[in-house]
């Protein structure tokens, strides 16, 4: 009976020993936009084609999608430029979404059309592409695109 505790408490220790010794995950995701195109123009009713590479040394977990106007002329750390002029005409267009289909994957290649509104306002906008990996690790990038109406 003793040499059975002696060994079940042998093997828990080890166990424990073990786990703490595994690295830590801190290394953050990557992300590379192939598309947009810094300051691509899009008519207002087209569609904004996203394409992305999205990487993790380990493992993925989610992205976030998020489009705004920068009529503010506010940057963004990848976005250095400066803010084209805000025509007041249409209401500023947004886009928030979180996906989950990146999940478990090392990597992921993200090919994605949305939508901008037809009443959509001109001016410059900025595309926020924000990943987090497994252990809670997050990165994000950026880019500008500009909306215009069609000129008929």
């Amino acid at each position: 009976m003793k040499k059975t505790i002696y060994l079940l408490s042998a093997l828990l220790l080890s166990s424990f020993v073990f786990i703490a010794c595994e690295k830590e995950d801190l290394t953050k995701p990557t992300i590379k936009i192939n598309e947009p195109t810094e300051d691509k123009v899009i008519t207002a009713g087209g569609k904004l084609h996203v394409d992305a590479n999205l990487s993790d040394d380990v493992e993925l977990k989610s992205y976030k999608i998020n489009i705004h106007s920068a009529f503010d002329g506010h940057v963004h750390a990848s976005k250095l430029q400066k803010s084209v002029t805000h025509e007041d005409e249409g209401e500023a267009f947004s886009f928030l979404e979180t996906y989950s289909d990146a999940a478990g994957k090392k990597d992921h290649h993200l090919h994605l059309d949305i939508e901008i509104p037809e009443d959509a306002a001109e001016g410059e906008y900025h595309l926020i592409i924000s990943l987090i990996d497994k252990a809670g690790n997050e990165s994000s990038a950026a880019r500008g695109f500009i909306v215009e109406h069609d000129e008929e």
